[in-house]
C-alpha cells in the first residue's frame, strides 16, 4: 500500500471529515483504499486493497476462513475480479453487487462476480453494467465520500442464495459489525502474509468507534470508521472484541460489505472503502493500532432504487429489488448520550488509505 502524505492542516468546511475534526479521514490522517496492486498502481498517493486479519498467534488467518457452502450465511459475498485481481462485492438482488466505486473501473468486460455457493468459484457470472454513484470523484484522502458502485450482472445469481435486507436506521457508535471478504490475510502484530484469491473468504468482527455526517445532508450519517485494537493499542476508545474476533482490512477488502445482527437476522449495513493510521501509532497497513471504515449504504437508498428501477428484468415476475430494513438494530448511544453518532464525536488525527 502507499502512504498518503499528511493532510492540509486545514480542509474545506464540505470535506467527509471536517465536522468531526475529521476524525475519519481525520486531519493528519494517512487515507488509503482497500483494492489491490492494480489500482494502487494508478495513485500516486494512495493505497488500494484490504483484508479480513487475524489477531497475534494463536489465531491464525485459516481459523477466519468461512467455507464455500450454499447454505452459508455469507454465500451472497461473492468475489469481484477485475483484471485478474479479486476484490470484494455482495449481492443486493439475483442482478445487482453492490461494491466499492474505486473497484469497478470503467470497463464491465474486464469483470467478472465469482460467488462460492456451492464450492470453489461455483458461479462465475458477467458483468453488463456498471453504475459508480454519480458524485464519486475518484478517491481523496480528506473527502473519500460516496466510494460506493452498483454492478448490474449479465445473469441472474443463483436463487439458493440468501439475500440479507439492508438496514435503514438505529446505527450508534460502539455497535459491533462482522466483516466478510475475500482479501489477504496475517496476523496483527506482523502484518499481511496470505494472498488474496477468489475463492476464500474471511470473515472478523470490530466496533463501529465513529460514525460520519454526510458532507451535504444535514443530519445524515454517510460514513463509519474503526480502529483495530491489539498489543495495546485502542486509539479511538470503546473496549476491543478479543484477539480471536477483532479484526480490520487488507488488500482485496475493498467493496467487501459489513452487516449488523438486527431484528429477524443479519442486514447489510456498509461497504468497506479505507484503511487509516493515526499519528504515533503505527504505519504499517492492517496491524495493531491502525483502522478502517467505509460507506453506510442507507445514505444511498434513493440512489440505489433508482438504479435498480431503470435496470430491472424486463417482464421477469421472478425479480424481487433489495429489501430495506427498518427496525432499528440494538446499539450502544453515541458517546453515553441519547443522540445520534457524529453531532459531537471527538477530535481524531489520522491518516487514510484505500484498501
Amino acid at each position: 500500500m502507499i502512504q498518503v502524505p499528511e493532510l492540509s492542516k486545514r480542509s474545506s468546511e464540505t470535506d467527509f471529515g471536517e465536522r468531526l475534526r475529521f476524525p475519519v479521514l481525520c486531519r493528519w490522517c494517512a487515507a488509503h483504499l482497500l483494492c489491490g496492486a492494480l489500482v494502487a498502481a494508478g495513485l500516486a498517493h494512495g493505497t488500494v486493497a484490504l483484508a479480513v486479519m487475524a489477531g497475534a498467534e494463536p489465531d491464525s488467518p485459516s481459523s477466519r476462513v468461512d467455507p464455500n457452502f450454499a447454505a452459508s450465511t455469507w454465500a451472497s459475498v461473492g468475489s469481484v475480479v477485475q483484471g485478474g485481481n479479486p476484490y470484494t462485492g455482495v449481492l443486493i438482488s439475483r442482478h445487482h453487487v453492490l461494491t466499492a466505486a474505486h473497484v469497478a473501473g470503467d470497463d464491465p468486460e474486464k469483470l467478472e462476480f465469482v460467488l462460492n455457493a456451492g464450492g470453489d468459484a461455483s458461479h462465475r457470472l458477467a458483468v453488463k453494467t456498471i453504475h459508480r454513484h454519480p458524485e464519486w470523484k475518484g478517491f481523496d484522502p480528506k473527502k473519500p465520500n460516496d466510494d460506493i458502485a452498483i454492478l448490474e450482472l449479465a445473469e441472474a445469481a443463483p436463487a439458493q442464495v440468501q439475500i440479507h435486507p439492508i438496514v435503514t436506521g438505529g446505527l450508534r457508535q460502539g455497535m459491533e459489525f462482522t466483516a466478510v471478504g475475500y482479501g489477504a490475510s496475517g496476523h496483527g502484530d506482523v502484518g499481511t502474509s496470505v494472498s488474496s484469491t477468489s475463492t476464500v473468504k474471511r470473515v472478523g468482527r470490530n466496533n463501529v468507534d465513529r460514525l460520519i455526517p454526510d458532507e451535504t445532508v444535514s443530519g445524515r450519517i454517510e460514513g463509519f470508521m474503526f480502529d483495530f485494537d491489539g498489543g495495546g493499542y485502542n486509539f479511538l476508545g470503546g473496549d476491543g472484541l478479543g484477539n480471536d474476533v477483532e479484526t480490520t482490512f487488507a488488500g482485496g477488502d475493498s467493496g467487501s460489505p459489513s452487516f449488523i445482527h438486527a431484528p429477524g437476522g443479519w442486514a447489510l449495513f456498509g461497504i468497506n472503502t479505507f484503511i487509516m493510521s493515526f499519528p504515533d501509532g503505527p504505519t504499517k497497513s492492517s496491524t495493531f493500532g491502525t483502522g478502517g471504515g467505509g460507506m453506510i449504504v442507507a445514505a444511498y437508498r434513493e440512489w440505489i432504487e433508482q438504479v435498480v428501477r431503470s435496470t430491472m428484468p424486463v417482464a421477469n415476475a421472478d425479480f424481487v429489488p433489495p429489501r430495506w430494513l427498518s427496525a432499528a438494530p440494538a446499539g450502544i448511544p453515541c458517546a453515553g448520550t441519547e443522540q445520534s453518532c457524529g453531532d459531537d464525536a471527538t477530535e481524531q488525527h489520522a491518516s487514510t488509505h484505500r484498501p
